[in-house]
């Protein structure tokens, strides 16, 4: 699973295959967002449903206000269709904007 976060539109990406490297089109991909205690993030209902955008990835538009500066935090992700079941977790660093 490949995935990716643009933290200046809030956006998380997950990429899905199965085993065999196809796209995982059609499936159930939800989100949880913990931080460095493990505990769920506030402000949001976890776990969270992905949007499929019908070729293998989803996303999620995580608020502009859910995630603090210079915190890391943990995005986990399962993903299922029929007998297809993947988990992945991905580390979220938000970084002070330096523009």
């Amino acid at each position: 699973m490949l995935t990716h976060y643009d933290q200046s539109t809030g956006t998380l990406t997950a990429t899905v295959t199965d085993s065999n490297g196809t796209a995982l089109t059609g499936g159930t991909v939800t989100l949880t967002i913990v931080d460095a205690t493990g505990a769920e993030v506030a402000g949001d209902t976890w776990p969270a449903t992905m949007t499929d955008q019908s070729d293998g990835t989803y996303t999620y538009t995580i608020a502009s206000d859910l995630l603090s500066e210079n915190q890391k935090y943990l995005a986990q992700i399962t993903a299922s269709k029929s007998s297809i079941d993947r988990y992945g977790e991905f580390e979220i660093y938000v970084v002070t904007d330096r523009s």
